[in-house]
């Protein structure tokens, strides 16, 4: 049963990686608080499949994910919808900090007319930071996912 989990955040993104909880952990780097919000159509474009329309640094949602780590899941040129597409089970891992709580809504509100992707989706909601602790005790927590 393959597994993906998907960060709210980058930092937390990186713990969950060395974890090994899931075949795959992916964050979010998007930066809804104290900026000005990308336009929706910036925000789609950025999750489809990297075309010539990906062409500045940032514009692909899989720009900063390390090499090798979708190995056996795709490629660096994955759309979002597609590489979910993949896994038996998601969860979506979700800090506290204002900033995750906006992404965890725009990730829900996007997801919202996949039913093939939705049925397949559990939410984590983290009391504390992610990326304040260490793998190995991140790899040890029983958190209780919501469906």
């Amino acid at each position: 049963m393959s597994h993906l989990i998907l960060a709210t955040n980058d930092l937390a993104e990186d713990v969950l990686r060395q974890s090994g909880v899931a075949n795959l952990a992916l964050g979010f780097y998007l930066r809804f608080v104290w900026r000005k919000l990308p336009s929706e159509e910036r925000l789609l474009k950025g999750l489809e499949r990297r075309s010539e329309k990906h062409c500045n640094p940032g514009d692909h949602w899989l720009d900063d994910v390390c090499r090798g780590s979708l190995n056996g899941f795709g490629t660096r040129d994955i759309g979002f919808l597609e590489l979910c597409a993949k896994f038996d089970s998601i969860e979506i891992w979700v800090d506290p900090r204002p900033n995750d709580q906006l992404v965890l809504v725009w990730l829900l509100d996007l997801l919202r007319p996949y039913k093939e992707i939705t049925t397949k989706l559990s939410l984590v909601h983290t009391d504390d930071i992610v990326a304040n602790y260490a793998p190995e005790s991140v790899a040890k927590w029983k958190l209780p996912p919501s469906r």
